[in-house]
């Protein structure tokens, strides 16, 4: 698996992981490296994979976001896996993270579309589009 993450990425992500820990009153551990999700929520509530936007925010995509189709299979794998009732994808922007639980997009049609940004014309990838309005909101 290609990784696009730098230090500077983990360390906001490990930052987004505290303050959904507090907000959701649990304890966020980081998964391995080659895991498809970021963290595992315990008080054996669920897996987590979070995605962090720096410069955007949420209405900068048209009440619209995205969800790789892998990300969502990985996530209702490893919620499998663990015997958990939750699998949630957040999207973290700056000063807030929205999500939704994995389960609530299963089944639900994908398309087709990528980033041709990252040198490689082939990083295009299945992907669900998620209204804005579907998904829970916390502050960070």
């Amino acid at each position: 698996m290609t990784r696009y993450e730098t230090a500077a990425d983990r360390a906001r992500e490990a930052r987004v992981a505290a303050a959904l820990g507090r907000a959701w009153q649990v304890e966020m551990r980081p998964t391995g490296e080659n895991c498809g999700y970021d963290l595992i929520a315990f008080r054996a509530v669920g897996v987590i994979e979070i995605k962090c936007q720096l410069t955007r925010s949420p209405e900068d995509y048209d009440g619209t976001l995205f969800l790789d189709v892998h990300k969502r299979d990985a996530l209702l794998a490893g919620a499998a896996d663990l015997c958990v009732d939750s699998a949630k994808h957040v999207w973290a922007f700056p000063g807030e993270a929205r999500w939704i639980e994995a389960r609530d997009v299963d089944g639900r049609p994908a398309v087709t579309i990528g980033r041709r940004d990252r040198g490689n014309p082939a990083d295009i990838h299945p992907t669900i589009r998620v209204r804005l309005d579907e998904t829970g909101r916390v502050r960070l």
